[in-house]
């Protein structure tokens, strides 16, 4: 995938405004003291899914907002839209990403260094975009505020109540400065003078698909042979490797409920706490591959009834030996 002729507009905004429109995990990032939304228009070329059919067409425009953020001290990028010009694209991305794109209307033109880009609301007419910037010299030594909103590699998606992460490859960006530009947009509701303004020509990019910023973890009895065989299973199930694993009697589980009475059932950890039993695997089922998505409709059946089940089958678990190489995947946590 390339992305080419992109503007930077990064405006300034008080961290309290953003960080109360953030999802619940994320932390607003800052710059001495501010934070920053920037407004990115560009184009997309090649855009492509390893494994899939070419669906998607070769070249389309895109306007991103983002902020700054960081998620379990991990810096990334928060979209707060997308747009793009190509309904396919805009579709798939939703899919595939999750990513919030919404469809508009877009122009891009780029004659003897002026850059010219607008874009508009196919439903309210009124809601547009036009920017006009005139290109300057390339810049040699990019200052700190354009590195801290460009040196990053990572976006975070709210998905289901729950944080993920892509990540994306590239190499280092070049800019051209801005001798003058006019902006007009609605997409930004505060200052309409960004802090700062820069082109960049482009450059190769490679994406990966998402997964969860923080790795839930699940914790079996490591006595256990059959529990043990069991996440031997789940491990090889869960072929993106979403999933970190531990014994209860380990050093992970101690750390985290020192004061914590052990449980005989199977327990489930993320960022918004833990739980156990019939829930701890309702819980999984959320990571396994789309395959696995129809047991989710034992969701209907009540959760006492679902944890009776749950300790009847446990009480008959010690039947087997438990597999001798288990501790030696590297998912396996002490």
């Amino acid at each position: 995938m390339q992305w080419s002729n992109l503007l930077f507009l990064n405006f300034s905004v008080a961290p309290e405004i953003i960080q109360q429109r953030l999802p619940h995990g994320m932390k607003v990032d800052t710059f001495n003291g501010m934070a920053y939304i920037s407004v990115v228009p560009m184009t997309l070329q090649h855009f492509s899914v390893k494994g899939m059919p070419r669906v998607f067409k070769k070249k389309f425009l895109e306007c991103n907002v983002r902020t700054y953020v960081t998620v379990n001290q991990e810096p990334g990028i928060y979209f707060f839209s997308l747009d793009a010009n190509s309904l396919p694209e805009v579709l798939g991305a939703r899919w595939l990403f999750n990513l919030n794109y919404r469809f508009r209307r877009m122009h891009f033109a780029l004659h003897e260094r002026t850059y010219i880009f607008s874009m508009v609301s196919i439903l309210k007419g009124r809601i547009q975009t036009h920017l006009h910037a005139a290109l300057g010299d390339l810049v040699e030594h990019p200052d700190l505020l354009l590195q801290f909103c460009t040196n990053r590699n990572k976006y975070f998606v709210y998905k289901q109540k729950r944080l993920f992460m892509g990540q994306v490859y590239h190499e280092p960006w070049t800019f051209n400065a801005l001798k003058h530009y006019t902006i007009n947009t609605h997409l930004i509701q505060h200052s309409q003078v960004p802090a700062q303004a820069f082109y960049s020509r482009g450059l190769k990019v490679k994406a990966g698909f998402l997964v969860p910023a923080i790795r839930p973890i699940v914790f079996f009895d490591g006595a256990c042979g059959f529990c043990s065989r069991a996440i031997k299973a789940l491990i090889a199930i869960d072929r993106n490797n979403f999933l970190y694993v531990a014994p209860i009697q380990g050093k992970t589980f101690k750390s985290l409920f020192a004061s914590t009475t052990v449980s005989d059932r199977i327990m489930f950890y993320d960022e918004r706490g833990f739980s156990e039993g019939a829930a701890a695997l309702l819980q999984i089922l959320h990571y396994l591959p789309w395959y696995f998505k129809g047991f989710k409709i034992i969701n209907i059946v009540p959760k006492k009834l679902l944890n009776a089940i749950y300790d009847r089958i446990a009480k008959h678990r010690h039947f087997c030996e438990r597999p001798k190489s288990l501790m030696q995947i590297d998912r396996v946590l002490e």
